[in-house]
């Protein structure tokens, strides 16, 4: 096995006549005759040198010198020329790569920033208009409310006058039933009124009844309209002109 100094003194040999250092030509160095007779040494493995050529390495901070071969001047002028060329064409291309690249870089950012700005403008645009949507959305939602409190009281207004167009015609329907002379119940007359009178009623507040049409006809004697009152029993009240729906005689109330 050789030692440290066999391997370093092999390994400063080849460097000095200029041959590669590596293991194997270390191996051959310490197998031959002068290694023999000057060192001593009987060859080695490369487990063995490894180690020992790693440390000479390190030491000597060698660096393998290229095997190429140098090519003669009139080749390698031309050579370097072409090579200088390529380098120099390499870097134009490059450099205007590099141009391209910085310029569509340039009109990206120009780009971003005018949409940036676009952007802004449409921005506040919409918030004043949103701004003055919602005025108008308050002032729809104001005059919505007044039209529905005026849409209430005209239907309330519709459904008075319906009910007392329509108690008006039952009131004369039941004035025309009333003998001129005789009285009836409403019981008998519910019985004499026309199908039609009775289902008008389902239009109005107050469906037509027995009991509805007895307060109905209450309310006319108490205000001397259209009838009379005998017990439970209903005439005509004498002097009631019922086609044309006044009293002939002055009245000695006036309904409200």
């Amino acid at each position: 096995m050789p030692t440290r100094d066999q391997v370093w003194i092999a390994a400063d040999r080849l460097a000095e006549r200029g041959d590669p250092v590596s293991q194997t030509s270390v191996i051959a160095e310490l197998q031959s005759d002068w290694a023999r007779e000057e060192l001593g040494a009987k060859g080695g493995s490369s487990k063995a040198v490894g180690p020992h050529l790693r440390d000479w390495k390190v030491e000597r901070a060698y660096q393998p010198r290229s095997q190429q071969a140098e090519l003669p001047k009139p080749v390698l002028a031309p050579l370097m020329d072409f090579a200088n060329a390529v380098w120099g064409a390499a870097l134009a291309e490059a450099q205007a790569r590099f141009d391209d690249e910085r310029t569509r870089v340039e009109a990206s950012v120009r780009a971003n920033d005018e949409l940036r700005v676009e952007s802004s403008v449409l921005a506040d645009m919409a918030i004043v208009e949103a701004e003055g949507l919602k005025s108008r959305n308050a002032a729809l939602e104001t005059q919505n409310a007044a039209l529905r409190g005026e849409v209430e009281r005209l239907r309330k207004r519709l459904d008075h006058v319906r009910s007392e167009d329509y108690w008006d015609r039952v009131m004369q329907e039941v004035y025309e039933l009333l003998p001129p002379s005789g009285t009836m119940t409403p019981a008998t007359i519910m019985t004499k009124l026309r199908s039609s009178t009775i289902r008008g009623g389902r239009l109005v507040k107050e469906q037509l009844d027995e009991a509805v049409l007895r307060r109905k006809m209450d309310i006319r004697v108490e205000w001397d309209r259209y009838f009379e009152k005998s017990g439970d029993d209903y005439g005509r009240l004498p002097g009631w002109n019922g086609a044309i729906g006044i009293r002939e005689k002055k009245l000695t109330k006036a309904p409200a």
